[in-house]
């Protein structure tokens, strides 16, 4: 029988049936151990530092996206969309008759870029719920943010309904072509509160023409960015009425 001697004093093996007879751990097991430990660490700590890396980048990229908005100016975005023949489309408000306008934020909802947007994101946004256009593609945009400015009334009434001092808009414009048949549009899609009460295909020079008188400078200059693209000679399509 197997005994152990404990303070001077033999046991049965019996009494200590917690203790093993294997021989003790070497230092190679030990150090192996550690080294498994240390490698789980820094694997974890790598992990974390590339998670928080790409965190950091995609809010630098986010914080790039609104470099150079001026100050004062409700940030948001306009779409130039084009068709197979480069007419570009412009719908009438309900609100303004005899207004026309390409898709873009409503001078009179709360719209605007959300927060963490980036405007190509909030461009695509907004042509679906203003037309229910989702078969488009992205083929250019103005570098740099086009502002106009609020007439009196327009401000005080805008300023209101936003909360806080605004002078006008500044947009992020996008040229955008439709991939599908036109069949698409629908200007009451239910995505948000319809704006428009029919819609065309128009020349750059009627997008121009049919603006409101504060946003034609803009326009003026959308249209320049964009003309190698558009059908300066074609002709403007029938209006057509929004699906109810």
């Amino acid at each position: 029988m197997v005994s152990v001697t404990c303070s001077h004093k033999t046991y049965p093996f019996y009494h200590f049936p917690e203790i093993s007879l294997s021989p003790p751990p070497s230092r190679r097991h030990w150090a192996k151990k550690a080294f498994n430990r240390f490698q789980c660490l820094c694997f974890f700590s790598i992990t974390n530092t590339i998670t928080d890396n790409h965190h950091h980048q995609s809010e630098r990229q986010g914080r790039h996206k609104m470099d150079g908005l001026p100050s004062g100016y409700r940030p948001n975005v306009g779409v130039c969309l084009i068709n197979s023949d480069n007419l570009v489309f412009v719908a009438s408000r309900l609100n303004v008759p005899g207004a026309w306008q390409m898709p873009q934020d409503s001078t009179y909802l709360q719209g605007g870029i959300e927060d963490g947007e980036e405007p190509k994101s909030a461009a695509i946004r907004e042509l679906m719920e203003e037309t229910g256009i989702v078969s488009a593609e992205i083929v250019a945009e103005v570098p740099n943010w086009l502002t106009y400015d609020f007439p009196p009334a327009v401000k005080a009434k805008v300023n209101r309904l936003w909360g806080g001092e605004w002078h006008g808009q500044a947009q992020k414009w996008f040229l955008m072509r439709l991939t599908k048949d036109e069949s698409e549009i629908n200007l009451a899609s239910g995505e948000a509160d319809p704006e428009f009460a029919e819609w065309k295909w128009a020349s750059p020079e009627e997008v121009i023409e049919q603006a409101v008188d504060y946003k034609r400078p803009t326009y003026e200059e959308v249209m320049r960015t964009f003309r190698p693209y558009l059908n300066e000679n074609g002709i403007a399509a029938k209006c057509k009425s929004s699906k109810w």
